[in-house]
């Protein structure tokens, strides 16, 4: 029986991967067909496949009131007195229109009386200090 060079049939098998996941390849075999005369093979490969969870969107920032301020007497009598003038007017006869005016009625005198919170962080370096500047 004569071979001619095209029958004798190297196999080589590839898995297309980009190199940081060439680890996780564990197992790749060349499966043999039935059909002998042609230039594929079967490749069988066993990959571990870890799958990152989707990043976390981050919402729009809220600023955040100095509710602890109500604690004072003073603010607390401040408050009370901003809501009750702002609250006497309530002309609307829907429940959506009387909730939506109630709620900003409750933001806007809160951000008057208290106030936002400012984020303060403290500096790694002191400005009056020389020996930080050489």
């Amino acid at each position: 029986m004569e071979t001619s060079s095209f029958q004798i049939l190297a196999s080589i098998g590839y898995i297309l991967t980009g190199h940081s996941d060439m680890q996780d390849v564990l197992h790749t075999r060349v499966m043999p067909i039935a059909d002998c005369y042609t230039d594929h093979r079967l490749v069988r490969s066993k990959v571990l496949l870890t799958f990152k969870p989707p990043p976390k969107r981050k919402g729009p920032q809220t600023k955040k009131l100095h509710v602890h301020r109500l604690s004072l007497p003073w603010m607390k009598a401040d408050f009370q007195a901003k809501l009750e003038e702002r609250l006497t007017d309530v002309s609307e006869e829907c429940p959506d229109d009387q909730w939506n005016h109630m709620k900003s009625v409750l933001q806007e005198v809160t951000a008057e009386t208290v106030g936002y919170s400012t984020r303060k962080h403290q500096d790694w370096f002191n400005e009056s200090d020389t020996s930080c500047y050489l």
